[in-house]
This record gives C-alpha cells, structure tokens and sequence, in this order.
C-alpha cells in the first residue's frame, strides 16, 4: 500500500504601494512606490504603469525596473499627452504573479491635479472622494 503526500506550498504575489507622484511635467511625471513585502520568492520585475483608464495593468505602458528588493523605488514616466487624466500605479512581479498599488490620478503637466486613493475633500457643497479604484465620487445627503 502506497499513500500518496500531499505538499503544500505557500505561495504569495509581493505587496507594494503606490506613493504620489513627484517632478510632474508637461509630458513626464516621476512614479514612486514602495516594496512592502516579497511574498514567497525574489521579485523579478517591478515599476509602474499607467493608461488613461482606471486600474492599469502592465499589459498597459509600464517601465519595467527589473529585479526589485525591499523599500522604495522610482520610475520615470515619460511620452504622457499634456492636459490628458491618467492613472498610475505601481506593480511588483515574482513567480505568483503581479500585485499592484492603489490608483493615483493626474493630468500630466497639472502639477495641482493629483490625486491619491483615498483622498477627502470638499467641492462647492459636496464632499468627494477618490475610492480604491481611482475613481471619484460624492457624497450626497439631505440638508439638517
């Protein structure tokens, strides 16, 4: 009688944030984002990507940084279109797959345009938000 075992890996995708965005010109702008964690093997490539739809993936532009380790790294992010909205996240790869940051939204050469996930404020009577998915919404409700 042979009985047959079972081995079971963990197997994790690397964690990274997406930090704001710095130096944004007419038609470049510097990513920023932070390995938070490997997960289960080396980090193969990691940068950034970006599209003018919410939620870019490296199937988008992307830079491609190489071989990542753990804490903070940029990218430069160049042929942007002047005035257009864009999303930009960052992305870590290794054997498991491809883990992205929160959405961070900006038009390329407004420096003033930025906006992170999560982010609260107030326009004309109405509280807005920048949800998970890079998306804005308002808040809405009767008067008290």
């Amino acid at each position: 009688y042979t009985e047959a075992l079972e081995v079971v890996t963990n197997i994790s995708s690397p964690v990274v944030t997406t930090d704001p965005l710095t130096a944004i010109a007419t038609t470049t702008v510097t990513g920023n984002g932070t390995i938070t964690n490997l997960g289960s093997s080396s980090v193969t490539e990691h940068g950034h990507c970006w599209s003018t739809t919410v939620n870019p993936t490296t199937a988008d532009s992307k830079t491609t940084n190489g071989v990542g380790s753990l804490g903070s790294f940029t990218s430069a992010i160049t042929g942007l279109t002047q005035g257009l909205l864009y999303y930009i996240r960052a992305y870590a790869t290794n054997t498991a797959g491809t883990s992205y940051g929160a959405n961070v939204q900006f038009r390329a050469g407004l420096s003033n345009t930025q906006r992170p996930s999560l982010e609260i404020g107030i326009k004309d009577d109405q509280v807005r938000f920048i949800g998970g998915d890079g998306r804005e919404y308002k808040l809405t409700g009767t008067a008290v």
